[in-house]
């Protein structure tokens, strides 16, 4: 599909694909921890999400590190182009030449890295591990997303509009 998951017929929208998806993983996670946290991690992990750099948090270096990485693949790379003009239209974007699945994939496979270094965060933050940690957060990143200026159907919006409208 170009623009979400093709069941049968009916095109599903991104959002509720992923959305989805989360609720499944979930319940696999309870399933395989139980229901139970994880806890007692070694100062040298905990020290990512509660240490600091010259007085500087870690977690908010890593935060800006992150962001500005993603704001040069975005800005600066054929990749970022090519991401762009896929969320903005689709057609125009495969009759460009552009490999739309393969643009996916690779945005499926970065957002899945950054959500892994976001646990590693969080983890390291709490001391502990729980399948349902990150769900009081899903509506709240949704909002600060849409409030920073990038469509929610895609092929606009920018990194520093994320970060203000997280501050």
């Amino acid at each position: 599909a170009l623009n979400g998951l093709l069941i049968g017929y009916v095109r599903v929208p991104a959002i509720l694909a992923t959305l989805s998806t989360m609720t499944l993983y979930m319940g696999l996670a309870f399933g395989v921890t139980r229901g139970s946290s994880i806890s007692g991690f070694p100062d040298s992990v905990l020290w990512l999400g509660n240490g600091s750099l010259l007085g500087v948090p870690v977690p908010l270096l890593v935060l800006l590190a992150l962001a500005a990485a993603i704001s040069f693949l975005l800005n600066r790379t054929t990749y970022g182009f090519k991401v762009y003009m896929l969320g903005t239209n689709p057609v125009a974007a495969h009759f460009a030449g552009i490999n739309n699945a393969r643009v996916i994939l690779t945005t499926h496979i970065l957002t899945g890295l950054l959500s892994a270094a976001t646990g590693l965060l969080a983890l390291a933050r709490t001391n502990s591990a729980n399948a349902d940690y990150g769900v009081s957060y899903v509506l709240l990143t949704l909002l600060i997303v849409v409030l920073g200026g990038v469509a929610v159907t895609g092929g606009f919006g920018k990194v520093l509009g994320v970060i203000l409208a997280l501050v």
